[in-house]
Order: C-alpha cells, then structure tokens, then sequence
C-alpha cells in the first residue's frame, strides 16, 4: 500500500510540472506575436506629414489627393513642373515639358538632349505621357490626377504644403524612397547657402537695401518681394538682404509676392542696390527721367540679372540663384 501511494505521488508531481512548464510556453508564445504585431503596425514612416507604407513592389502614400498607390523604386519618372527637385534627388526624368527650360537656364545646364520633350508643360497630352511609358508621373496640379493616372501612378506634389525648400525636398525623397539622397543635398544646400550668405555680407554694409524689379509691365514697374518667381525668395530669404524700407512695408510685411508700382513713386521704392531682371532680346521699357535720377543708377549700383535665370523657383535653380546674385553683388560692391 504505501509503495503504490508513494509512486501514486509522484505522477500527480510529474503531471502538475507538465501542465506548468505548457502555460509558461504558451504565454511565451503570445507575447511574441504581440511584439511582432506590435512592430508591423509601427512599421508605416511618417515624415513632413508624409505617411509611406511599402507592400510588394509598390507604396502606399498619403497625398493631397488621399492615399495613393507609388512604385517603391520607380525607374521612368516624368515631371511637368518639378524638375528642379528631382535634380536635387539625383534622379534624370525620362521626359519634361522644355518650355521649361526656356525660362530655366539653370535647369537646363543639368537636362541632357536625351530627355524626352513633352512640348507644353500646361497643355501635355495623355497621348505624350503614354508613348514615354513612365512608371511615375508627378504634377503640380491636382485637376491633372484623374487624366494622369489612367496612363500609370501619379503623385500630386504641392509644394505650398511645405515651409522651407528643404522640407520639399525631405518629402519628395520620402515619396520616391530617396531619403538618403534628400539628406545629402539638403547638408550640402546648407553648406552653400551659407558659404554665399557669408560672401555677400562680408562685402555690403548692414545699412545697405536691396530692390529687385522686373521692367515692361503696364502701368509702371514690378517691384519683387519674397516672391519664389523672378529671384525674390533668392535675394531676401536665402541670402537673408535687407529689403528697401517701403518694399518691406508696402509688399513683404502685407504677404504680397510682388506689386506693380507707378513710375511716379518708384524712386521711393529702390534701395542701395537696384537689381534689374532683364530678357534677351526686349529692351527695359524705362522711364528714362526717373531712372537716370535713381541714387542706385547715379552711383552704379545697378545689377541687372538674366530672366531666363530667375523665372524657376525650386531649389535646385534657387541655390543657384542665391550664389550668382551673391557673386554680382560682391563684384559691384568692389569696384
């Protein structure tokens, strides 16, 4: 009796080990998928309010237009305006609109002749698109989507979502899987920009202004603010130069981009430096005896800047911009 109450015993020992050593491993097992599922629904990145998530060989992001489908690492990308900024990201598209490039001298120098042209960048055809065969298309225009993405992935990229260039450039990266390449040029665009903010500085004095203007226009002159066209964003957010008294108030400080001033108030209008905006083959339309009467032209302290240069306004043109106004300036201020 006691040897079978002893071995009795020992098997109900055995069996509640056995029962025991089951439970731990279940809980094991559960905590594991629970950080696994934990880590998959981490797994989307989020970047300048830009959400990407990678599935097969295509994203899903987020865009002005809603959640849209984008290659992971597209081959074949057409551009009808940002061109500029898929230079910054090392990437050639396959085809653009070149009456970009009238009006972008600066791109232009980048873009080799076998780039596709797809003639007017407001009027592409969908006939176009479909011959380059592209494997991403990206607009400026979010009415152009619907047309766009019946030909292949399209991605509406707005860039007054972002505030800085360099946050343009972060987000287009994070859309086309280029954010070591976006990291790169925005250090890079740094180190340039205050290489020429330093140059320029260093041969104007703090009391200098600046006035930025685009001549023949009906009823007077096109005086530049901050504006991303024609150099302004160049010359007074880049460089960081001071703005002629009555351009701050009348124009930057009201968030105008640019005004047309009377020939009658210009004068007071130009600063130290008076940079001109002029195109091949047009003659500045001057008031002549209220130009010639300018401190700015009486002291030679006139630039003038080629359009053609100036028109573009992403950042890989604006750096660019920023560096020549910055060696222009510098040589004047030396004579």
């Amino acid at each position: 009796m006691r040897q079978r109450s002893k071995w009795g015993l020992l098997f109900v020992i055995m069996l509640v080990s056995a029962m025991m050593l089951a439970a731990c491993s279940g809980g094991g097992n559960q905590e594991a998928q629970a950080s696994t599922e934990a880590a998959t629904a981490a797994d989307p990145a989020e970047t300048n309010g830009n959400t990407v998530s990678e599935e097969g060989g295509m994203r899903k992001a987020e865009t002005v237009v809603g959640e849209v489908e984008l290659p992971a690492n597209p081959q074949r990308i057409v551009a009808d305006w940002n061109v500029g900024h898929l230079l910054a990201l090392d990437i050639t598209p396959i085809a653009i609109p070149h009456t970009l490039l009238e009006y972008g001298k600066f791109l232009r120098e980048s873009i080799p002749d076998t780039v596709a042209d797809l003639g007017d960048h407001n009027a592409i055809s969908l006939e176009q698109l479909t011959a380059v065969q592209p494997d991403l298309i990206i607009t400026f225009s979010a009415d152009k989507y619907e047309a766009y993405s019946k030909v292949a992935p399209t991605l509406v990229f707005d860039t007054s979502q972002y505030e800085t260039m360099q946050d343009q450039i972060t987000a287009l990266g994070e859309y086309l899987n280029r954010q070591d390449e976006a990291a790169a040029w925005n250090a890079d665009f740094e180190k340039r920009l205050q290489a020429a903010r330093e140059k320029v500085q260093a041969a104007v004095s703090p009391e200098d202004t600046f006035t930025l203007v685009d001549y023949n226009w009906e009823g007077g002159v096109l005086v530049l603010g901050n504006s991303e066209n024609r150099g302004g964003s160049a010359l007074y957010k880049l460089l960081g130069l001071n703005a002629d008294e009555d351009v701050q108030s009348q124009i930057i400080d009201k968030g105008e981009e640019s005004s047309v001033i009377s020939w009658e108030v210009f004068d007071e209008y130009v600063g130290t430096y008076l940079l001109e905006l002029t195109d091949e083959g047009a003659e500045p339309q001057r008031l002549q005896k209220v130009w010639s009467q300018l401190d700015a032209v009486k002291n030679d302290r006139r630039i003038e800047l080629d359009l053609r240069k100036y028109f573009t306004a992403d950042p890989f043109t604006a750096i660019l911009q920023a560096e020549d106004m910055a060696d222009l300036i510098v040589a004047k201020a030396e004579q």
